[in-house]
């Protein structure tokens, strides 16, 4: 592995190790679960201190680049975004035209280094402590796909996670600070506020309505239909079931159900004529639906009152 290190430039050591190991990893001269040398071998190498290297490391790992296992030692982590030979080259013009007019202007190459160094690490911290926040959803397409939604809608970047996931980083203390916000779904909203009980972080409970599509499609269900309204959870199905009835729709005649219990999934899927499915339950009623049941995938929209509300807070943040 080619690795060189300045003790003479002004980029701090740890900075020139990182940053090489990473320029390895990104053109793809690193591959995916290769293992780094040890924290001693690199030391030795290089001739510096362990703990630069510990440092250097611990930092890959943060921004994701390394999978760092006790015993075991480092390895490049899968999925690594890689620089494209052609952003290379044009990276590599940018730096070059600016070294040139620093040393037309009379700026030595380790003022240079140190000016650049200086100014990359102050946007890493500022990117750190940016203030997160989070969305939370209780399976992962409806959280992928309101994700998406919110983002469009509310012109921040979110960071998506999972309600169970959430509550364990919590209790570890390990979410990652400071938490300007949290959203989540109106009927989450209970369980979320549980669980930053004690913590003075703002929490909007945000509502979701059937989109027209899908109400649509329920209209032109035969007089009389057996419809099941199926959700990941007990809660979220009933939410459904009763915004359905709520819209004046009496052709059908609807049934909660979760994918809790799929034996009881199964027998109620053999007694309606038509399924109306959330994105998270899809897989598992594929798994026990008779062949040739019509299923409906029903999406939500998040209403206009609540986005404005959350547009509230976020510019507060700002």
């Amino acid at each position: 592995m080619q690795l060189k290190i300045n003790k003479k430039s002004g980029f701090p050591i740890r900075y020139q190790l990182k940053e090489q190991i990473k320029f390895l990893i990104e053109t793809g001269q690193l591959k995916p679960h290769a293992k780094l040398p040890t924290i001693r071998e690199l030391a030795a190498y290089l001739r510096i201190n362990q703990n630069t290297v510990l440092q250097a490391l611990r930092e890959l790992e943060e921004e994701g680049f390394l999978l760092c296992e006790r015993g075991k030692g480092c390895f490049i982590r899968e999925g690594c975004c890689s620089i494209s030979e052609v952003n290379m080259q044009k990276l590599t013009d940018i730096l070059e035209e600016a070294i040139e007019k620093a040393k037309s202007l009379g700026i030595s190459y380790e003022e240079f280094a140190s000016v650049v160094c200086h100014k990359l690490e102050l946007n890493q911290s500022l990117k750190k402590r940016r203030p997160k926040i989070y969305f939370l959803e209780c399976n992962k397409p409806e959280l992928e796909y309101r994700t998406i939604e919110l983002e469009r809608k509310l012109g921040v970047e979110l960071k998506p996670m999972l309600i169970d996931e959430f509550k364990i980083l919590a209790e570890k203390g390990s979410l990652e600070e400071p938490i300007a916000l949290v959203l989540t779904t109106f009927g989450h909203l209970r369980e979320v506020k549980k669980i930053l009980e004690g913590r003075n972080i703002e929490t909007i409970g945000l509502m979701a309505t059937l989109h027209i599509k899908t109400l649509i499609e329920i209209s032109k269900l035969p007089q009389g239909s057996k419809v099941a309204m199926v959700c990941v959870n007990p809660k979220s199905a009933k939410n459904v079931e009763r915004a359905v009835i709520n819209t004046g729709l009496r052709n059908i005649i609807p049934c909660a159900v979760s994918t809790n219990n799929l034996k009881k999934l199964e027998e109620v899927l053999e007694d309606v004529d038509a399924i109306v499915s959330s994105r998270g339950a899809l897989d598992k009623i594929k798994q026990v639906a008779p062949e040739g049941k019509k299923i409906i995938v029903f999406d939500r929209v998040i209403d206009m009152g609540s986005i404005e509300l959350a547009k509230e807070a976020i510019e507060e943040i700002k």
